[in-house]
């Protein structure tokens, strides 16, 4: 299928060290703009793929906490594509398996939300009120992702 997106991915499943906690799909969203990516990374870059004819060759940045995460924002930032909005597309199939370590860098909530709190304000340039909002839908997103089920 032809999606014309410049970033497609898929649904992938978390894998636990934690043999109590069973393994669980992370589903892929249809589509994401860039409104709804700042409110919760949906893209796993383990399933990523981008079409450089429309992104062109893009780098990470480099020394950067939440590197992919910002390397997507900037692929969808308005204004990336000459005015065009852009979508990425999220397939449904299951490609690939991420195993979760409860010491990893990753596991640290508390490093990862002033992380992102970064991002909003100084990769992306959000005024505190507006950074405020998306934040709150990161920690809700967060909640809802990690709750015990």
């Amino acid at each position: 299928e032809t999606t014309r997106a410049p970033v497609t991915f898929h649904s992938y499943q978390e894998l636990r060290s934690d043999e109590r906690r069973p393994a669980k799909i992370i589903h892929a969203p249809s589509r994401i703009s860039y409104g709804d990516l700042l409110k919760t990374n949906s893209i796993g870059l383990l399933t990523a793929m981008m079409d450089t004819q429309q992104t062109g060759r893009r780098q990470f940045a480099e020394g950067k906490q939440r590197e992919d995460y910002r390397y997507w924002l900037s692929i969808l930032r308005p204004g990336a594509s000459h005015g065009t909005p852009l979508y990425a597309r999220g397939m449904p199939d299951v490609l690939a398996f991420y195993r979760v370590h409860p010491g990893s860098k990753s596991a640290n909530k508390k490093r990862a939300a002033y992380n992102q709190w970064r991002v909003y304000r100084d990769s992306e340039g959000l005024s505190p009120l507006r950074a405020g909002y998306y934040f709150a839908h990161y920690a809700l997103n967060g909640y809802r992702k990690h709750r015990p089920e």
